[in-house]
């Protein structure tokens, strides 16, 4: 029976081809999660928290490799989607207090990305910052998104050209 506190949640959680669903008033699995957000570089994070799952299918993704993350939670049949992204941690745990085995994942949104793009290029002096732009977004392998509305990026000084040679190497994402 559903609580007054929580009437009319519902949540989606996405884990590789494993999607588990609470609709309003449907008893099911229980969830617990932190997404951890801010406009920094640093990747996003979620520490999530899955009771009642069958011990095979906790074995199964306990098993897999570079597994997807995707939650959605809100009110009604149509949860917004709060977080995506690649899991870093999942691990089985037995609560003491009743018996219950919870399944805790940690999961960074491009952490992927964030971990393993490298970029080692130099550009020449009087290069549009525009194409600087566009070629480390490349070497991140995320997609160019709106960077073309960007053609009149500048540096701090007014300049929308190099002016002098610089070379990227290392975390594409930090170079960008």
């Amino acid at each position: 029976m559903a609580s007054t506190k929580q009437f009319g949640r519902s949540f989606v959680v996405e884990l590789g081809d494993l999607k588990l669903e609470l609709k309003p008033l449907q008893p099911a699995l229980r969830v617990s999660f932190v997404v951890e957000r801010d406009k920094t570089e640093i990747p996003n994070n979620i520490e999530l928290a899955i009771w009642g799952l069958a011990p095979a299918t906790r074995s199964r993704l306990e098993q897999e490799k570079a597994l997807s993350c995707r939650l959605s939670a809100g009110y009604g049949d149509a949860p917004s989607q709060l977080f995506t992204g690649i899991v870093t941690r999942i691990e089985s745990s037995r609560e003491k207090t009743n018996g219950v085995t919870m399944l805790r994942v940690s999961a960074g949104d491009g952490q992927d990305k964030y971990q393993n793009s490298k970029v080692n290029q130099t550009f020449a002096k009087g290069t549009a910052v525009h194409t600087v732009l566009k070629q480390l977004i490349a070497a991140t392998g995320l997609a160019a998104g709106n960077v073309s509305q960007l053609s009149d990026v500048a540096l701090a000084s007014g300049a929308k050209e190099l002016e002098g040679p610089y070379m990227a190497h290392g975390s594409a994402v930090f170079e960008l």
